[in-house]
C-alpha cells in the first residue's frame, strides 16, 4: 500500500518530460516487482487517480490494457469493469464522449448481473456526466436517477453527493433553477456533513441560479462562502469564476461599476493562468456590461474576443449566444449586414442543437432586424416564430409538473382501489364467518371431551418438559457463572501482575536511575518492554473475548490467501525468534485460499505463533505446513516445546478451566488467547486441533473452508 501511494502521490505531482520518463520507469519496476495480485490493486488505482484532466485521463488509457488482461487472467472481473468504466471516462474526455457512453451501455448491463451497486453507481454516475458534457440533458436525467436511488439504499452518502450535483447541473442547463437548488442544496448537506472541506464549485453553481432567480441577497451570500474557501485553497481558477458570478450579478443590480472590476479581476486571474476558456467568459461577461452601458463598440469587441475561444473548445451554445449578442449591437449601430450574417451563422447552430432557449433569443432578433430595415413581412413571420419557441419552453417546464401531478394521481388512484378491494375483502370474510359459526358450534362440543381427555396428560407432559428445561437452564447459568468467574480470575490475577511489575519497574527507574550503568538501564528497559508487551496482549485478548461473548464482532467472509497471512505473522515475531535462536521453516503450498474473515484468522495465526515461540525451547524449531482436502484448507503449527499430556489438551479451549494447571512453563499465561482462536475458528465454520505429548512438542491445526479459488 505504501508503494501505491508513493505512485499516486508522484503521478499527481507536475513534472517535465524527462521526471515523467523517470516516473514511468520506477513504476513500471515496482508493477514488474508485484506479485500478480498485488500489480492488479497497483493498476486499478493508477486507472483510477486523476481522470479528471487530460493527463490524468491520458494515464489511465496508458495502464487500462494491461490492467484489464491481468484481471481477466486472474478472474477478477469487478476489478475488470472498474477498469473498463474508468477507461470509458478517460476516452470521454480525450477522444469521444458519444464513443464513451457506447462503451458505459455495453458494460452496466454486465454488472448488473454481478450485483455489485457501488460498481453500478459508479458507472451511472459517469454515463450521465458524458451524456451532459455532450448536451444531452435530459437523456443525463435517468442513470443520475437510478445512481441517487441506489446510493440511498447501501447509504453510500460520497456517492450520493456526487449525484446530485450532478442532477444540479443538468437542471441547471435546463433552466430548472428550483429543482437545480434543490439537488445542490442535498449535496451541500451530505458534504458538509462529511467534512468535505472544499465546496467552492458548488456553493458558485447554487450562486449562479439564485441569481437566474433573481435573489441576489442569497446569490451574493454563496458566491463570497466559494471565494473565502478559494482564497483559503490558493484556487486561482475558483476564484475567477467567484469574479466572473459577482460581475454578472452586479450587473443585474446595474451597477456596473462594480460589474467591470469583478469581471476584469476574473480576467486579470484567469490569464495568470493560462485558462483560456475563463478569458472567454470574462470577455463575455465584458462585453454584457458595456452593452448595457450603450458602448457599442467596445461590446462587439470583447464578443468577437470571446469568440473563437468558445469555438476551439466546442462550447456551441456559447459560440451562438456571442454571436446572436454581436447581431444585436450591429443592428443598434446600423451595421444591418453584419447583424444579419453572424445571426444566420448562430441560426444554423441553435438548429443543430434543436434549443428553444436559442431559437426564441434568434427569432426575437430576426424580429426586430427585419423591422428596423423595414420588412414588415418578414418581423411578422419571426415575431410568430418567436412566440412559438416561448411556448416550447413553458411546455418543456410543464410536462415535467404534469408528469410529477400524473404519477402522484396514479399513486393515490392506485392506494384508493387497495383501500376498496380490502373493503369488499372484509365484508366476504364475515359472510364466510357467519357461515362457519355454527358448524364450529358443533365441533366445539365434540373437541371439548378430547381437550379434557388431553389435559391430565399435557400438564404431565409439561411438568416434564419444565424440569428438563431447568436443568439445562441451570446446566448452563453454571457454565456462564464459571466463564465469569474465569474472566475476572484472569483480571484480577493476569491484569494485576504485569501491571504491579509496569509499576515496580518505572518507581525504579525513576528513583534510581543516577545509580544504574548502562547496561542496568538496558536490563530495566528490557523487562519494561517485556511487561508492556504481556499487558498489551491481554488487553487485546480480553476486548476480543468480550466483544465475541456480545456479539458485537462482525465476521465479513472473503477470499484470503493463508500463505500471505502466515509470511506476514512471522515478520510479527522474528524479534522474539531471534532472541532465542529458534528456526521457523514454512512448507505450504504457493498460495493457501480460503473463504473467511480476515481480522479474526490474523488473530489467530498471531496467537498461534505467538504461543509456539513462548513455549519452544531455545534453539529450537516452528514448522509451519500448509495443504486442501475436499472441503478445508489445512494449516498446521508445530513447535519443539514443552508439549502438554491428553488430559491438558482437554482443557485447552473450555475457559472454565485453571490453564496454571497445564503444564510446567515459567511462561504460562491466561489461556485467553487459545479460547480467543477456538470462538473465531467456530465463528469462520472451520475447526481448531491439538496434537501434543510432554515433552514432545505440540501440533496446532487448523481447518477453514477452502476457496473458490482454491486450486
Amino acid at each position: 500500500m505504501t508503494i501505491k501511494l508513493l505512485i499516486i502521490t508522484v503521478l499527481s505531482t507536475t513534472l517535465s518530460i524527462s521526471d515523467q520518463r523517470t516516473t514511468q520507469d520506477s513504476i513500471r519496476a515496482v508493477l514488474d516487482s508485484q506479485s500478480a495480485h498485488e500489480r492488479l490493486a497497483t493498476l486499478v488505482d493508477l486507472c483510477n487517480h486523476g481522470i479528471s484532466d487530460r493527463e490524468g485521463a491520458q494515464r489511465t488509457l496508458n495502464y487500462s490494457r494491461e490492467g484489464k488482461q491481468l484481471a481477466r487472467k486472474l478472474g477478477q472481473t469487478k476489478d475488470l469493469y472498474w477498469i473498463q468504466i474508468e477507461e470509458a471516462s478517460a476516452i470521454g474526455l480525450i477522444h469521444s464522449r458519444q464513443q464513451s457512453i457506447d462503451s458505459l451501455n455495453q458494460i452496466i448491463p454486465k454488472i448488473r448481473k454481478v450485483k455489485d451497486n457501488r460498481l453500478l453507481i459508479h458507472a451511472l454516475i459517469i454515463t450521465g456526466v458524458q451524456m451532459t458534457k455532450l448536451d444531452q440533458m435530459t437523456s443525463a436525467r435517468e442513470p443520475l436517477l437510478e445512481a441517487v436511488a441506489l446510493a440511498v439504499s447501501v447509504h453510500d452518502s460520497s456517492s450520493l453527493a456526487k449525484a446530485y450535483n450532478n442532477l444540479g447541473n443538468v437542471s441547471n442547463h435546463l433552466g430548472l433553477n428550483q429543482e437545480a437548488i434543490d439537488f445542490y442544496l442535498n449535496a451541500l448537506t451530505i458534504k458538509e456533513a462529511m467534512g468535505t472541506k472544499n465546496l467552492s464549485t458548488t456553493y458558485n453553481k447554487v450562486a449562479q441560479i439564485f441569481k437566474n432567480m433573481g435573489n441576489y441577497e442569497e446569490a451574493i451570500r454563496f458566491n463570497q462562502k466559494a471565494m473565502l474557501q478559494q482564497q483559503a485553497s490558493g484556487n486561482t481558477f475558483g476564484l475567477s469564476i467567484s469574479h466572473l458570478n459577482l460581475g454578472n450579478i452586479f450587473s443585474k443590480q446595474k451597477k456596473y461599476d462594480s460589474a467591470l472590476f469583478h469581471n476584469e479581476r476574473a480576467l486579470s486571474l484567469s490569464q495568470s493562468i493560462a485558462d483560456t476558456v475563463g478569458f472567454a467568459f470574462a470577455y463575455y461577461n465584458l462585453a454584457s456590461v458595456y452593452f448595457s452601458l450603450d458602448d457599442y463598440p467596445r461590446s462587439i469587441d470583447y464578443y468577437e474576443k470571446a469568440l473563437p475561444i468558445f469555438s476551439a473548445s466546442g462550447m456551441r451554445t456559447n459560440v451562438a449566444q456571442s454571436q446572436v449578442s454581436i447581431s444585436i449591437n450591429s443592428r443598434l449601430m446600423g451595421d444591418f449586414d453584419k447583424a444579419k450574417t453572424t445571426l444566420d451563422q448562430a441560426n444554423t447552430i441553435a438548429a443543430e442543437l434543436n434549443s428553444f432557449v436559442l431559437k426564441k433569443s434568434i427569432a426575437e432578433s430576426y424580429y426586430e432586424l427585419y423591422k428596423a430595415t423595414g420588412d414588415y413581412r418578414q418581423a411578422l413571420n419571426y415575431h410568430e416564430e418567436f412566440k412559438a419557441n416561448a411556448d416550447s419552453i413553458l411546455n418543456a417546464t410543464q410536462v415535467q409538473e404534469i408528469s410529477s401531478l400524473q404519477k402522484n394521481y396514479e399513486i393515490a388512484n392506485r392506494d384508493n382501489r387497495i383501500a376498496v378491494l380490502d373493503k369488499e375483502n372484509e365484508i366476504t370474510a364475515l359472510n364466510l364467518a357467519r357461515q362457519s359459526t355454527f358448524r364450529n358450534g358443533l365441533l366445539a362440543a365434540l373437541a371439548l371431551v378430547a381437550i379434557l381427555a388431553l389435559v391430565l396428560w399435557s400438564r404431565y407432559r409439561f411438568k416434564k418438559q419444565a424440569e428438563q428445561k431447568l436443568a439445562t437452564q441451570n446446566e448452563e447459568l453454571e457454565k456462564l457463572n464459571a466463564a465469569k468467574n474465569k474472566f475476572f480470575a484472569i483480571i484480577a490475577h493476569d491484569l494485576r501482575n504485569p501491571l504491579s511489575a509496569f509499576k515496580m519497574l518505572t518507581t525504579g527507574l525513576r528513583e534510581n536511575a543516577e545509580h544504574y550503568s548502562t547496561a542496568e538501564l538496558h536490563e530495566q528497559l528490557d523487562y519494561l518492554g517485556e511487561s508492556t508487551q504481556q499487558l498489551s496482549e491481554l488487553l487485546q485478548n480480553l476486548l476480543q473475548w468480550a466483544l465475541s461473548q456480545t456479539k458485537s464482532l462482525a465476521i465479513n467472509t472473503q477470499t484470503l490467501d493463508l500463505s500471505e497471512l502466515l509470511k506476514r505473522n512471522i515478520q510479527l515475531i522474528q524479534s522474539a525468534v531471534q532472541n532465542k535462536n529458534i528456526q521457523v521453516n514454512m512448507s505450504t503450498d504457493t498460495q493457501l485460499y480460503a473463504h473467511a474473515d480476515l481480522a479474526t484468522i490474523d488473530l489467530v495465526f498471531r496467537n498461534l505463533l505467538a504461543n509456539a515461540v513462548k513455549f519452544t525451547h531455545p534453539d529450537g524449531a516452528i514448522h509451519i505446513y500448509g495443504s486442501y482436502d475436499e472441503q478445508f484448507v489445512k494449516v498446521s503449527i508445530h513447535d519443539t516445546g514443552i508439549g502438554m499430556s491428553t488430559h491438558e489438551q482437554k482443557m485447552l479451549f473450555d475457559i472454565t478451566k485453571d490453564p496454571s494447571k497445564i503444564g510446567h512453563s515459567p511462561n504460562k499465561g491466561s489461556g485467553l488467547g487459545l479460547i480467543l482462536c477456538h470462538e473465531f475458528i467456530k465463528k469462520n465454520q472451520g475447526m481448531i486441533h491439538v496434537d501434543s505429548a510432554p515433552d514432545k512438542g505440540s501440533v496446532f491445526t487448523i481447518s477453514l473452508p477452502k476457496s473458490n479459488q482454491a486450486a
